[in-house]
């Protein structure tokens, strides 16, 4: 999960990133409205690059979801993770009549904070859950019938490998009869230095092993790309996508 510094940065990110990076073209009126509740002003900056690698990143899974639902209009999202994302906002203000569902997914405080300032809408859920230990499916309602996509965004950098392990094994022994799951998540590949070699290595493998343990669940691996962070000696972050068109 995000440290709380961490979510106010992001929020702070995308909710002034119209006047910050007007060429992105990203807008989102929740977010300035949820940060101006908040209290978290323009002033909570961070290295400029990053704030754009966020946005970004943002953008990358506004795209997937919106293609998701442009194919399954009553499907319903899973953000694990969510912090202060306001992304359900952001689809539903591109759609004329939003017919999906949505759930954000995080430690108790978090949700707490954000039920304070966020209305209550019928198709949007905020679910309090540790996501590697508590039955989070469970507790949303989901019905397998129902077309789902997971996501992940800026979780998995923060858990120990073994915890990323148990959170995607969950969803391959819960979704197994599913009609269709997508999930959608990034990852950062530690960079270059010799020194790091090793970390490197050992978090390259467990996602590859990942990878292939899901594939024995039905899950393939469809889509993963860089995403430039543009700052020096940085991570390399990926975001990837993993569907179940092999029980389709």
């Amino acid at each position: 999960m995000a440290a709380t510094i961490d979510i106010y940065s992001a929020l702070s990110a995308r909710a002034y990133a119209q006047q910050s990076w007007p060429d992105l073209g990203f807008h989102d009126h929740a977010a300035w409205l949820l940060a101006k509740l908040l209290g978290v002003n323009a002033r909570l900056r961070n290295e400029p690059a990053w704030e754009r690698s966020c946005v970004l990143r943002s953008q990358w899974f506004d795209r997937r979801c919106h293609a998701f639902f442009k194919r399954h209009p009553q499907g319903m999202c899973i953000d694990l993770g969510a912090g202060l994302s306001t992304r359900f906002h952001r689809l539903s203000a591109a759609h004329d009549w939003p017919r999906f569902s949505w759930v954000d997914v995080d430690l108790p405080e978090i949700i707490a904070l954000k039920k304070k300032a966020m209305p209550r809408i019928d198709n949007y859920q905020m679910i309090s859950a540790d996501i590697v230990k508590d039955d989070w499916l469970a507790a949303i309602g989901w019905h397998p019938h129902t077309s789902l996509i997971i996501t992940l965004e800026s979780v998995l950098a923060d858990m120990p490998l073994a915890e990323i392990e148990t959170v995607f094994a969950a969803i391959a022994k819960h979704c197994a009869s599913a009609s269709r799951v997508d999930i959608v998540f990034d990852y950062a590949i530690s960079a270059v230095p010799w020194y790091r070699f090793f970390a490197h290595r050992s978090r390259s493998s467990v996602l590859r092993h990942l990878v292939n343990s899901m594939a024995a669940s039905g899950f393939v691996l469809i889509h993963s790309e860089p995403i430039n962070m543009g700052l020096d000696n940085a991570d390399e972050l990926f975001v990837c996508s993993m569907d179940s068109r092999l029980r389709q």
